[in-house]
């Protein structure tokens, strides 16, 4: 094994894991029976504060893949 190779492993293991972390981090897109029953009653600033936390999660966990798949790419190319 070459050391580009164990490097570009190296490499997409970090980015797997972190991509794991930032996935599990965001809210999920779907509120379920707490806002039916009433657990819905966050105010307007909560909820944008909560937006803006998660389009920046969402946009480095896109990056972050895009990342992955050209590193995968290049070392698949490579050997």
């Amino acid at each position: 094994m070459g050391v580009i190779q164990i490097l570009s492993g190296a490499v997409l293991v970090v980015l797997a894991i972190v991509i794991t972390v930032l996935v599990l981090l965001q809210n999920s897109k779907k509120t379920g029976l707490t806002s039916v029953v009433g657990g819905g009653s966050d105010t307007f600033a909560a909820k944008n504060k909560l937006g803006m936390k998660d389009k920046k999660l969402s946009k480095i966990t896109t990056i972050l893949a895009i990342v992955f798949a050209v590193v995968a790419l290049v070392s698949y190319l490579l050997v």
